[in-house]
C-alpha cells in the first residue's frame, strides 16, 4: 500500500499484498479491501507463499552491509529503548538524499538478511535508510511495554530523532507487515500534520486494534 501526503485524488490500484491509495477515506479503504478480498482455493498457492518466505529467510546478507551500519540508541520519554540502524546513501555530504524510515514486521529487525537486502536496494537508489528496532529487539528491555501493534505510539519520538539527525532530507516511511500497520496508524492519527512525505507498506494487515 502507498499513501501520499497530502492526498490528491481517490484512487485504488492492485489486488493482494500491494494496494495503492491516493486520498481515500478510511471507509473507502475498508470497502476496497472487503470487495477485493480474494482467497486462493488452491493449497499449492499457500505453500508457494510459505516456501518463498522460508527462502528469503535463508538468504545471506549483502556483502559488507553490517560493517557500514551506524547504530543509534534512542531512549524514549517513558524510559523505553529503541534502536535505529543507519545506512547512509553514497555522496550524502554533498547532496542529502531522501531518508527512508523502515519499520520491520513482528519479530523482525535490522539483523535479518531480507531487511538488509531491502536496505542495500534502497542504497543503490541513493536513499539513506534508518531501520527501527523496536523495544527489546536488539537490546535490553528498559520499560514495562514490549513491542507489538501499539509500537506506532513510539513513532513520534522516533521520527523526531530521525529528523534531528538528518534535518535537510525528505523523510519517507516504509513498513513491512506489522511495521506497515504501525506507520499507517501513525500517519492517520496525525493527518495533515504528519512529518512523513509518503508511506509505503508491504503485506500489512488492515484490521488491527492497538
Amino acid at each position: 500500500m502507498f499513501l501520499a501526503h497530502p492526498p490528491t485524488t481517490h484512487r485504488a490500484v492492485g489486488r493482494g499484498a500491494v494496494t495503492i491509495f491516493m486520498g481515500a477515506s478510511s471507509e473507502d479503504r475498508s470497502a476496497h479491501v472487503e470487495n477485493n478480498n480474494v482467497r486462493s482455493p488452491a493449497l499449492s498457492d499457500r505453500l508457494r507463499g510459505t516456501i518463498s518466505t522460508a527462502r528469503s529467510g535463508l538468504r545471506l546478507p549483502p556483502r559488507n552491509i553490517r560493517e557500514t551500519r551506524d547504530l543509534q540508541r534512542l531512549r524514549l520519554s517513558d524510559g523505553g529503548t529503541v534502536w535505529l540502524s543507519w545506512w547512509w546513501a553514497p555522496g550524502y555530504s554533498s547532496s542529502p538524499p531522501a531518508t527512508v524510515l523502515f519499520c520491520p514486521g513482528l519479530n523482525n529487525s535490522s539483523h535479518l538478511a531480507f531487511v538488509q537486502h531491502a536496505v542495500a536496494s534502497l542504497q543503490q537508489r541513493n536513499f539513506t535508510v534508518a531501520v527501527l528496532d523496536y523495544r527489546a529487539v536488539g537490546g535490553s528491555l528498559t520499560s514495562t511495554r514490549l513491542f507489538g501493534a501499539d509500537s506506532w505510539r513510539d513513532l513520534s519520538e522516533v521520527v523526531e530523532a530521525v529528523r534531528e539527525r538528518n534535518p535537510r532530507s525528505l523523510l519517507l516511511g516504509l513498513g513491512h507487515s506489522m511495521g506497515g500497520s504501525c506507520l499507517v496508524k501513525f500517519a492517520s492519527e496525525l493527518g495533515k500534520g504528519c512529518p512523513l512525505c509518503a508511506v509505503a507498506t508491504v503485506s500489512s494487515p488492515f484490521a488491527l486494534s492497538a
